[in-house]
């Protein structure tokens, strides 16, 4: 079948969850990536939401640290990574292994945000309060 022949109406709409809300993730795709030009090492993360299969596939970054960086905005990366961490289950100084993160799972708050093709939820913060 080819793509003016796709049939449509059998694919359910896409639910976006209130923001705040904490939800259980996957993680179905993970790599390692530096910005073009920053330079910074990222995480690029697919997650899927077990619990709402109409959510869809959130599409999200963690960002790394560069050595230019003001200490208050490399604070607030380095938290966001150790949440990240705890969120996922790991002690906040264990070393990330990139092949393991597949399949690992864990807890976030959603965000909401609008883009040219309506609404999608987004990771607002990774939350330990069940990840232990």
């Amino acid at each position: 079948m080819g793509l003016l022949d796709q049939k449509t109406s059998h694919v359910a709409d896409l639910e976006i969850l209130d923001a705040g809300t904490e939800v259980r993730f996957g993680i179905i795709e993970a790599s390692l990536e530096v910005g073009k030009e920053t330079g910074r090492e990222f995480f690029n993360l697919t997650l899927e939401l077990p619990d709402n299969p109409n959510a869809g596939l959130i599409y999200t970054r963690v960002m790394g640290l560069l050595d230019g960086d003001e200490p208050r905005k490399a604070d607030n990366m380095i938290r966001r990574i150790r949440m990240f961490k705890q969120g996922i289950g790991l002690d906040p100084d264990d070393t990330i292994d990139l092949d393991s993160l597949v399949g690992r799972g864990g807890f976030c708050i959603l965000g909401v945000e609008d883009t040219d093709t309506g609404q999608r939820n987004t990771v607002r913060r990774y939350s330990v309060s069940q990840a232990e």
